[in-house]
C-alpha cells in the first residue's frame, strides 16, 4: 500500500511539473513593466511588442530588456519582435532599444518627442518609415542600415517638419556590420559607413530635414 501512494505521489509531482513547465514555455503573451510609467505585453503568435503608458520607455543600454529576460526568475522569454506598436502617451525611445531587431513594421504615437542613438539601427525589413509629426529629436544612428551588397535596404523616410535635430549619419547610411572587415578594426574604431544608393528624404521645404539631406547629399522630396 506504502509503495503505491508513494508511486502516486511520484506521479502527481512528476504531472505538476509538466503543466507548470507547460504553462512557462507555451504562454501566448508575457508583460511587465518597462519604464517609470511604461509597461510591455508581447505577443508570440503575433510576435508583437506593444507598449504603452505615458513618458519616456525606460533605458536598457547596459541592461536587458524586460521583454527579453525576467530577473527575479532568471528566465529567458526568448522573444522574437516583427512588429512594434508604441501607443500613445509614449514620449521617448531609448538609445539601442530596437538595435538589430528584426523589425518589419512600427506604429508611432503622435505623442512621440525623442528617438535615441541607434535605437532603431540594423532593421533593413523596416520599410519606407513615417515619423510622427510632433517628434523633435533623432539621435546618432537611430536608422542606421545594416551593409549588405545586394542593396537590400529601406530606401525612404518621411520626416516632420517639427524635427529640429538630427544626428550624425542618422538616415542614409549603413555600417560593416557583419562583413570580414570588422575582423581588422583597432580597438574603438568603427566599422566604415556606407552611403545607401536611391535613399530619399521626403519632407517639408526649409525643414531640418532638408538641411540634412542637403549636407549629406541625399535626393529629399518635397512634401
Amino acid at each position: 500500500m506504502k509503495k503505491t501512494i508513494s508511486i502516486l505521489v511520484s506521479f502527481i509531482i512528476v504531472i505538476t511539473s509538466i503543466v507548470g513547465f507547460s504553462s512557462t514555455a507555451f504562454a501566448k503573451t508575457i508583460e511587465g513593466e518597462c519604464g517609470d510609467n511604461a509597461s510591455f505585453v508581447y505577443d508570440y503568435d503575433t510576435k508583437t511588442l506593444t507598449i504603452s503608458g505615458t513618458g519616456a520607455i525606460g533605458d536598457y543600454s547596459r541592461s536587458p530588456r524586460p521583454w527579453d529576460y525576467d530577473e527575479e526568475e532568471d528566465v529567458a522569454h526568448n522573444v522574437k519582435i516583427k512588429n512594434l506598436i508604441i501607443k500613445e502617451g509614449i514620449t521617448s525611445v531609448s538609445d539601442y532599444l530596437f538595435y538589430n531587431e528584426g523589425l518589419k513594421s512600427v506604429k508611432f504615437p503622435s505623442t512621440l518627442t525623442s528617438i535615441g542613438k541607434y535605437s532603431f539601427a540594423l532593421n533593413n525589413s523596416l520599410k519606407n518609415v513615417k515619423l510622427p509629426k510632433k517628434l523633435k529629436t533623432i539621435g546618432d544612428k537611430a536608422f542606421l542600415q545594416k551593409y549588405n551588397k545586394k542593396q537590400k535596404y529601406s530606401k525612404s523616410v518621411t520626416i516632420p517638419k517639427s524635427v529640429k535635430k538630427i544626428g550624425k549619419n542618422a538616415f542614409g547610411y549603413s555600417f560593416d556590420y557583419d562583413n570580414v572587415l570588422q575582423k581588422f578594426l583597432e580597438p574603438g574604431e568603427q566599422p566604415a559607413n556606407y552611403k545607401i544608393k536611391g535613399f530619399k528624404i521626403y519632407g517639408k521645404k526649409g525643414s531640418t530635414a532638408q538641411k540634412y539631406a542637403k549636407k549629406h547629399k541625399i535626393t529629399f522630396v518635397v512634401k
